[in-house]
């Protein structure tokens, strides 16, 4: 879906019920949600009945056919116990049938033609707030990933739903598909809590079942400004944390290297600095190889100049960070060792955890 659609879905379902088998052939049942000022989205077989598929006559199912073969989706929005009649809407326009409109027999809906059946039991206010912590959709879409400097695409195309509503009584924490950049294809599953999502890759297994949670954890935070981006760390099962970094973008995230290996000096230079979509550079001028401490400012997207205290851990990956803003932030940044140009990490801001990263420029 466009990312215009996701960031604008303000009209749109808390909650859904279907009907059960049962109640797909009860009439009370279609009138009783109607009765509660509810509309029933249907999906049936067609087009097998007569007189038509675009008449303005009543839609009635001939003995012994289930409908057809084909599928489409209406909105039952009225009935009619005279004529035995449901009112169904369509979504072809004023110039389908009644003027967008038509009849379906009691016997169409309950015979078979319809095999599910549900409805909106909750919609979010459109007054409310449209933020990363309410409105999940947001992480929908293509991301393009950096971990540690390895590269790939993770499609998040499923909210997860950690109530057993699974086949099974099993909750479903399927997310989405990992392509990894060495070819390999991962089903991941994950928890969404906030701004703030868990996900789980099985490297020895590929084809994870829904409701597993197992393999390398990801954690990971939407930018509550900009939702195009996303940031944390990650940890194999065993051993220490690392970056993650992904946008939905064409590109991955990239950045320059000072020249050699991982050492201190890797922190030198102008680093484009993104932390929940406030942006800025930071400026390391000096590191001294005793203390561990980096000589460093911050100047953000104003122009305004901040002090920064900094230190790079024994694992020089790792580097702790507070920037003296009117009220200090802190920060805990991962150095990407397979790419020493792109940092990623945590910030705790007003007492919550948020994403930032850090590309080094030329």
């Amino acid at each position: 879906m466009p990312i215009e659609a996701l960031e604008g879905a303000k009209y749109r379902a808390t909650g859904i019920a279907l009907l059960s088998a049962a109640q797909l052939r009860s009439i009370d049942a279609y009138r009783n949600v109607l009765a509660s000022k509810r509309e029933v989205i249907i999906e049936m077989h067609c087009c097998d009945g007569s007189p038509g598929w675009n008449s303005t006559a009543p839609w009635l199912l001939p003995a012994g056919s289930n409908g057809g073969i084909a599928g489409h989706v209406l909105l039952i929005v009225g009935y009619d116990d005279t004529t035995r009649m449901f009112r169904v809407k369509n979504s072809w326009g004023a110039s389908w049938g009644d003027r967008g409109y038509a009849w379906l027999s009691y016997d169409f809906v309950t015979s078979g033609a319809v095999y599910q059946a549900g409805y909106v039991t909750g919609a979010v206010s459109p007054s409310g707030n449209f933020d990363t912590w309410n409105n999940h959709q947001l992480w929908l879409d293509r991301w393009n990933v950096d971990f540690d400097g390895w590269k790939g695409l993770l499609d998040i195309y499923n909210l997860p739903d950690p109530q057993p509503s699974a086949p099974g009584g099993k909750p479903n924490y399927r997310i989405g598909t990992f392509f990894q950049g060495d070819g390999r294809i991962l089903r991941v599953n994950g928890v969404m809590t906030g701004n703030r999502l868990d996900f789980w890759s099985d490297w020895n297994n590929l084809n994870a079942a829904a409701d597993q949670l197992k393999g390398t954890k990801f954690t990971t935070y939407l930018f509550s400004w900009d939702h195009r981006s996303m940031a944390g760390s990650f940890r194999e099962v065993v051993g220490p944390a690392f970056a993650i970094e992904a946008r939905k973008t064409a590109q991955p995230v990239t950045g320059v290297a000072q020249p050699g290996g991982l050492s201190l000096q890797s922190y030198l230079g102008t680093w484009d600095f993104n932390h929940d979509k406030w942006r800025g550079r930071l400026e390391v001028t000096g590191v001294n190889p005793s203390t561990r401490r980096l000589t460093a400012r911050y100047v953000d997207s104003g122009g305004a100049a901040w002090p920064v205290q900094a230190t790079v851990d024994p694992d020089i990956r790792l580097f702790a960070m507070t920037i003296g803003f009117a009220t200090p932030q802190r920060f805990n940044w991962y150095l990407n060792g397979n790419e020493l140009g792109v940092m990623g990490g945590t910030t705790v801001c007003i007492g919550m955890a948020f994403g930032f990263m850090g590309t080094r420029k030329p």
